[in-house]
Parts: C-alpha cells; structure tokens; sequence
C-alpha cells in the first residue's frame, strides 16, 4: 500500500502512520495536508502489566506478535531504513530519538532492546545510549544482523574472503531459495481464504544502508547479547565466528541458530519459534532483575 501512495502522491510513509492515523480519514487527511507524521513513534502492541519486563523491538516482527505471551508486554520501533537520509549519522541520530520515549514507557531498567536487520544497529545504539545514562540493559536481542564486516555492508566485494564464503554457502543458498518459495505459497493461500491479495514489497535502495553502517562509530559493548542467525544464511561461516561483529561485542556473547534464511525467519512457524526463542532468554536474563523493573 504504501508503495502505491509513494508513487502516486510522491511521499514516504512508515508503518507508524497506520497507527497515528488507522482511519482512511485520518490517513487521507495526512496526505492532503501534508501533516507531519512522528516518525519516532512507539507502537505499544502488549502493554506494561507488571509482570514481565517489556521488550522494545526495532524493525520487522512479522508473525511473532501472535505467538506472543499474553503477559508479554511488546513495543514496535522503526530503523528508518526506508528513510536514510543522512547516512552519515542515521544510526546515532534515529536511536537517539527513541530513548526519552522509551525511558517515558519505562524509567528505569533493566531494559530488554531487540531488533531485526538495520533495525538491530539502532537497538544497539539505543542500548550504548541508556548505559551510558546509568541504566542496565539486562539483554540486547538481535535477529540476523550481521556486523558491519559482512560482504553486504563492504564496499570492496570482490575479496578472496568474500568468494569463500560465497563457494562454501552455495547448498544453504540452495535450499534458502527453495524455503523462500514456500513461504510465498504459503502467503498465496492465506490470501486466497482470507479473500486479499499479494502485494510485492519495494525495498529501498540498500547503498544508504550501506553508507550508515560504515559511517556508524560502533564502540565496543560489553553487555549481554543474543544473536540468532537463520540456519539457511548464506553468511554462517567458520570464516566469520562472531558473524563479522569481531571485537564490538567484549561481552557474554551467544549466537544461535533459527529456522529460516535472512527473509523468512521472522515468518510463518519460524516466527512462533524465534519469538519463543526470545521470550526464553527474556525470562532467563529476567529472573535475577525482577525486583528491579516493577
């Protein structure tokens, strides 16, 4: 949808707008009058209950919000990756923008911060900017985001490391494209009973991506982290141990393994699994923190 209105009306929206304005009025009055839509809005998707700690996710939860625990308070953040306009200070100046906001829902830590993609670069930064307030980030979670030494984010590809790394991929990219195709027939028949319709996503131009991950000044975080990676990654590698985040990461480092590739493991039944995944390591890293979020 939002494809159709970027061309025919020559504006980006994000995801957010739906929730500041989920009426067609109200969205046909944001495109008429040119409002300004907070682009560092703070979708509450679980609320706070007191009894479990939230969790503040950036970018992408495709289906783990159905699986998700009841109890289980949840709040969506954007990366701003359709938006990189100042590539050179995205990562710093977008994470910023969320930390009142999240310190308005929650005061004071432990903090649980996650994100998928791009979006796990800003919850890191979201997480150095709440640590060096003096606050506890009891778990940084993140979901296929590979550091800024992957193939991807490089700007000289052609490396003997890099065609390494490509040879010995070459079955997971296999049957990556095999796992793709069934999560879009899956998408067929839920639109087919669910009366809608496919809509093909545009993805943004990567080389603003790009450029703020190589502008971003990464620190060293010696926080705790759990990174999963999809089991049909082309990028899992011995060559790249700390999947390409080397010496950012100085502390209690986990990398696990999930079902999917880099596109589907936040979909379909490899998002009910991932969001357990996660809610477990919530709970774990909870246990010994919870007298302190009430």
């Amino acid at each position: 949808m939002f494809d159709q209105i970027v061309k025919s009306f020559g504006k980006q929206f994000s995801v957010a707008t739906l929730f500041q304005a989920p009426t067609i009025e109200q969205f046909a009055e944001i495109i008429r009058d040119g409002q300004a839509v907070d682009p560092w809005a703070i979708i509450e998707i679980n609320p706070l209950n007191g009894k479990k700690p939230p969790l503040f996710w950036c970018q992408n939860y495709g289906d783990m919000i159905p699986h998700l625990d009841p109890d289980q308070p949840f709040f969506a953040l954007e990366s701003g990756y359709q938006q990189v306009k100042q590539p050179q200070t995205h990562v710093k100046d977008w994470a910023a923008g969320y930390v009142d906001r999240i310190r308005a829902i929650q005061p004071q830590g432990p903090y649980f911060i996650g994100g998928y993609c791009f979006g796990g670069y800003i919850a890191l930064e979201i997480a150095q900017i709440l640590r060096s307030q003096g606050q506890e980030v009891g778990l940084l979670t993140l979901v296929e985001t590979f550091g800024p030494n992957a193939p991807h984010y490089q700007r000289k590809r052609l490396t003997m490391r890099n065609a390494i790394l490509h040879t010995t991929s070459i079955r997971r990219r296999v049957l990556s494209a095999f796992e793709s195709h069934w999560h879009e027939l899956e998408d067929r028949k839920i639109a087919q009973k669910t009366g809608g319709r496919l809509v093909k996503v545009v993805m943004p131009p990567f080389e603003p991506i790009r450029q703020a991950v190589q502008n971003y000044d990464i620190q060293p975080y010696d926080g705790r982290v759990v990174l999963f990676v999809g089991e049909l990654t082309p990028l899992t590698s011995r060559f790249a141990p700390k999947s390409f985040w080397d010496d950012v990461f100085v502390g209690d480092l986990t990398i696990a393994p999930v079902k999917g590739t880099h596109d589907t493991v936040v979909y379909h039944n490899n998002g009910r699994d991932l969001v357990n995944r996660i809610q477990a390591q919530i709970t774990s890293a909870g246990d010994s923190k919870a007298a302190r979020w009430h």
